[in-house]
């Protein structure tokens, strides 16, 4: 009897859980939403590879200077005759020679090319290296054209011309990064190839006296220095774009000596040269490499 009594209540206690259960479930406040996974940080590390566009500024400083072949010690261009324009001897003459090829120009010219690099990050702090090379534009050059003698028609012109046709570097990088937004500055060993050139004329007393252009040239590949400064921003995915201004300069001087000879057959050794440096600002597109 009791055995039947206590399987009756166990089956009227297991009824009353079936219907009592799902109504405290439903009486319970819902289990909290598991919260998404937090982005990872956003990283510059990595190789990465670009192009850049823009405009550059070539600044040509030229020295030009006249010696006579009457001079002690006699320059070794010299083959024996002595001062056009009248005469070597006069300092007053090669002054004005030598002012006229003296003189500074700045010209403006466009610029393209690539670059590529490494970034390494830790915290806000950006370091890396980087390698580029541009084709620029831009020619300075200075000239004149300047009487000696208006009484008797004398007249000389001297002109200089420079160029640099690329500019390379290879540059350590330092930075401050928030988030995705960089500031950076740059520095290191730049490369260039400069052209320099000068051109001579004179007339001493008539046409007939007159000597024909005498032109020298010179070209150097040359090492120098770069620093710079910019911003870049990673805009989408693994690409950034940023804006950059660099300055490349600490060539040396590039030009030489050579002997210009007057219609008369009396010569001069004139010794030109130049020193060239390069601004430039430019527009950046990279990809990284993760």
């Amino acid at each position: 009897m009791r055995r039947y009594l206590l399987a009756n209540v166990l089956v009227a206690l297991a009824g009353i859980s079936v219907f009592a259960v799902p109504a405290v479930a439903a009486d319970l406040p819902p289990l909290p939403a598991k919260a998404p996974a937090a982005p990872p940080p956003f990283s510059w590390s990595g190789f990465y590879v670009g192009i850049n566009a823009g405009a550059d500024w070539q600044r040509g400083d030229f020295t030009s200077n006249i010696t006579g072949c009457d001079a002690v010690p006699r320059p070794a261009q010299c083959t024996g005759s002595i001062g056009h324009l009248g005469s070597s001897s006069s300092s007053a003459v090669a002054a004005q020679v030598a002012a006229a090829g003296t003189g500074s120009d700045t010209k403006v010219g466009g610029t393209g090319g690539g670059q590529i690099g490494f970034n390494w990050q830790t915290g806000g702090l950006v370091l890396g290296a980087e390698a580029d090379i541009e084709a620029i534009g831009g020619a300075p050059a200075i000239g004149t054209n300047r009487p000696l003698d208006p009484f008797t028609g004398s007249f000389f012109s001297v002109t200089d011309h420079a160029s640099a046709d690329w500019l390379a570097t290879v540059r350590g990088r330092i930075g401050y990064a928030a988030d995705r937004l960089l500031f950076y500055a740059s520095g290191g060993a730049a490369f260039t190839r400069i052209n320099f050139s000068q051109s001579y004329s004179d007339i001493f007393g008539g046409p007939l006296l007159g000597t024909p252009l005498t032109a020298f040239s010179a070209s150097s590949t040359r090492t120098g220095y770069a620093v710079g400064a910019g911003v870049e921003y990673a805009f989408a995915g693994n690409w950034s774009a940023r804006g950059e201004y660099l300055f490349a300069g600490g060539f040396g001087e590039v030009g030489g000596s050579y002997l210009a000879v007057a219609g008369t057959g009396n010569a001069d050794v004139h010794s030109a040269s130049v020193k060239l440096d390069v601004q430039m600002v430019r527009l950046g597109l990279n990809y990284r490499f993760y």
